[in-house]
């Protein structure tokens, strides 16, 4: 049998409201909604973080070569 763990979330009534509207627009219920876009967050910013990081050695080691270039 397979366990899923829980994590809560606190938010304000006023704020509980939108993201459930959100959730039933795109036809989620409001766990697969929050869950879909903590993950979809949460690697953005591991992608974006690794990507400063790669255009900072890019530009340290390619000084002829310059990331606009790229465009």
């Amino acid at each position: 049998m397979i366990t899923i763990p829980v994590i809560s979330i606190r938010v304000f009534n006023e704020e509980k409201d939108f993201p459930e509207k959100v959730a039933n627009f795109s036809g989620d219920n409001i766990s697969e909604f929050m869950r879909n876009n903590v993950l979809q967050s949460a690697e953005a910013l591991v992608d974006f973080e690794i990507y400063k990081k790669l255009i900072k050695k890019h530009e340290k080691n390619n000084h002829n070569h310059p990331v606009e270039g790229w465009l």
